[in-house]
């Protein structure tokens, strides 16, 4: 006898309903399941089954409305129920899946006059097995076990999975993450939020630069103020002045009206500033005079307008080093950089990988699940084989998170069934995946045949590694001795020893 677990870890019998207008039928089967050890009750009628399958919802104490779990874990349904047909009643069941997910009842299909199409019929509408009547009890009882079965361990994978989910503390509005870098940063911006401090976002494409900029927003002093977010990049150098400052009617030509710029309509609210390295220097001095004074000048116009805005800028680019050639202003650096924030990549916090994988398998599949055109049948049964799974976590990620949320989406659009393996990810990066193998596979090979050549003499094999990295290191420092060194995490002068100890040029 299989038992269900009810959420409380403690393990019940299964509940069965019969649905058969044979009373007699019902009565035999019923006899027989509770031996086995199974809670059983009995409808010989669609609205007796549909008064003891609602799910019904009952105000608590506090007024609030909770949902009840549904008590019966199988039903087995007949195909003629007098006038009406079992077949109804497994679509309202599966109607009741889509609500509820797992806590819709299985299905077990019976019927002494349907025909093959009858039951692929009753397959597809949602049932989960059927059984030609008549039939020997044994029979029935093992396609109950293994119903029960399957169902059981689903729901036991269901709860290992939401163990992954995150819990308060690895969120941040919308960030998600537990390594310890990303509990850093959570902690800066709910200490920096509720000031007028200016931020200045650094990070690689992806990793969630304009993330950061909006939780700023949502825990600072103005949540319900504007929050704009501009590309610099994106808008057209010729038009970066009237965007961001706005011009009167008559400027220049196609100036037909007045037009509120960008920065004056985040007033009382968030500015974030994408990619402002990519700004001109004329720009950047016309950006330096608002941080300075809180105002500026539309174009055409030789009045100043006063602005109440937080300025929170964000860029890939390494501006200490655009300034030292010259293409960004130092004064405006300084102005911006009052707080550094640095986004690691996700190839730096990979502990953060399986958390990031959850979140994007329930939120898109249930995004695909709600269109009624996918397969999925639920959006919570879809997961990741242990293959695929590893070559995800293998994966470097040069596009970061907006990679991986791209990855999920992609996988979950093409899976065939609820098992999304190598052959459902993206093509780059199962490539790079047998790529690596390859390597892996050839440094394999070329240990092996080194062992062979050299035996097993540890300081033979240290000093091979020693000598390949050296070499590795002044390659990758263009021949530079010291950065060599720094990259090696030795000194200079141990460095040039060990260059004459190997014969390295």
């Amino acid at each position: 006898m299989l038992t269900q677990s009810k959420g409380d870890k403690i393990e019940q019998p299964a509940r069965i309903l019969i649905v058969d207008d044979e009373q007699v039928l019902c009565k035999t089967l019923s006899l027989h399941l509770s031996r086995q050890g199974y809670h059983t009750q009995q409808a010989n009628t669609l609205s007796q089954a549909r008064e003891l399958l609602v799910m019904q919802s009952g105000s608590t104490e506090s007024g609030s409305t909770e949902t009840r779990q549904q008590w019966v874990d199988l039903i087995l349904c007949d195909w003629k129920l007098g006038e009406e047909s079992g077949l109804d009643l497994i679509r309202e069941v599966k109607a009741m899946e889509c609500k509820r997910g797992r806590l819709r009842p299985r299905i077990l299909f019976m019927s002494a006059h349907a025909s093959h199409q009858i039951a692929s019929k009753a397959i597809d509408l949602g049932a989960d097995d059927y059984i030609a009547k008549p039939f020997e009890i044994s029979e029935l009882i093992f396609r109950v076990e293994r119903i029960l079965e399957r169902d059981l361990l689903e729901r036991r994978v269901l709860e290992l999975e939401s163990n992954l989910g995150y819990e308060a503390e690895d969120r941040l509005d919308r960030m998600i993450g537990r390594a310890d870098s990303m509990k850093r940063i959570f902690q800066l911006i709910r200490r920096v939020a509720p000031t007028q401090s200016k931020l200045l976002i650094q990070g690689e494409s992806g990793t969630g630069k304009e993330l950061v900029a909006r939780a700023v927003h949502q825990l600072g002093l103005n949540p319900h103020g504007p929050f704009i977010a501009v590309n610099c990049a994106a808008i057209p150098e010729a038009l970066v002045e009237s965007e961001l400052f706005g011009h009167s009617k008559g400027a220049f030509t196609h100036a037909h009206t007045d037009r509120v710029g960008l920065i004056e309509a985040a007033s009382g609210g968030t500015l974030f500033l994408d990619e402002i390295g990519e700004l001109s220097l004329n720009i950047q001095s016309k950006l330096l005079r608002l941080l300075q004074e809180s105002e500026l000048r539309r174009v055409g116009e030789n009045a100043s307008i006063k602005v109440k805005v937080r300025v929170v800028a964000a860029t890939l680019k390494d501006l200490q080093v655009e300034v030292g050639a010259k293409r960004f202003r130092e004064d405006l650096y300084y102005r911006l950089n009052v707080i550094p924030v640095h986004l690691p990549a996700l190839r730096e916090r990979r502990e953060d990988l399986p958390l990031l994988l959850n979140h994007f398998m329930l939120n898109i599949s249930e995004k695909i699940y709600q269109g009624s055109s996918k397969r999925i049948t639920s959006p919570q049964r879809v997961r990741l084989s242990s293959q695929a799974l590893e070559v995800l976590l293998d994966y470097d990620w040069p596009g970061n998170v907006r990679e991986l949320e791209n990855c999920v989406e992609y996988a979950l659009t093409l899976v065939e069934g609820d098992t999304i393996h190598i052959s459902d990810l993206p093509l780059r990066i199962r490539s790079t995946y047998s790529e690596k193998k390859m390597v892996d596979d050839r440094e394999l090979q070329n240990l092996s045949q080194s062992i062979g050549r050299d035996g097993l003499s540890i300081k033979k094999h240290t000093q091979d590694l020693e000598k390949r990295l050296i070499v590795e290191a002044l390659k990758k420092s263009t021949g530079i001795k010291t950065q060599a060194a720094k990259s090696l995490e030795i000194s200079t002068k141990t460095l040039l020893y060990k260059m004459r100890h190997y014969n390295i040029d």
